[in-house]
């Protein structure tokens, strides 16, 4: 399992080199806002202490290629701060369930006139009542 700090720090650079639009896009309106509060609360944190500030602008101006740093910089800021740490695992989780929620739905509608098989997975969809067979389950990424 990836630590903490390596997801905090993805998420952000999601954030950078992605845009809200396009994190959206990817992720869902309710993963993309969660994504721009954890990036918005670390960058911000980080800023407050002067040793990190040059960090966090060679990271805005080049995230991929500054990324180790700032997970390295979360990774020290969560362990002198725990609270701080525990803000960031409540955030992250809440990232991580809204961008569950858009990979796992499937929305159908209209009439479907015989078989539909949507993936090799097992997906059917039959006949014109709209009765669906699955035996897929969400990503769990």
């Amino acid at each position: 399992m990836e630590p903490l700090s390596a997801t905090a720090a993805a998420i952000i650079t999601g954030v950078l080199t992605q845009g809200v639009q396009g994190l959206a896009r990817q992720v869902g309106e309710a993963a993309s806002s969660a994504a721009q509060t954890i990036a918005q609360a670390v960058l911000d944190r980080l800023r407050q202490d002067p040793a990190e500030t040059k960090t966090v602008e060679r990271y805005e101006h080049a995230p991929e290629r500054h990324e180790a740093s700032v997970e390295a910089a979360i990774d020290d800021l969560m362990a002198a701060d725990p609270q701080f740490a525990a803000k960031l695992e409540e955030l992250v989780a809440t990232y991580k369930q809204e961008s569950q929620a858009t990979r796992g739905g499937i929305n159908v509608g209209g009439n479907v006139d015989g078989n539909v098989v949507q993936d090799n997975k097992g997906v059917v969809i039959k006949d014109n009542t709209g009765t669906i067979y699955s035996n897929t389950k969400p990503d769990p990424t």
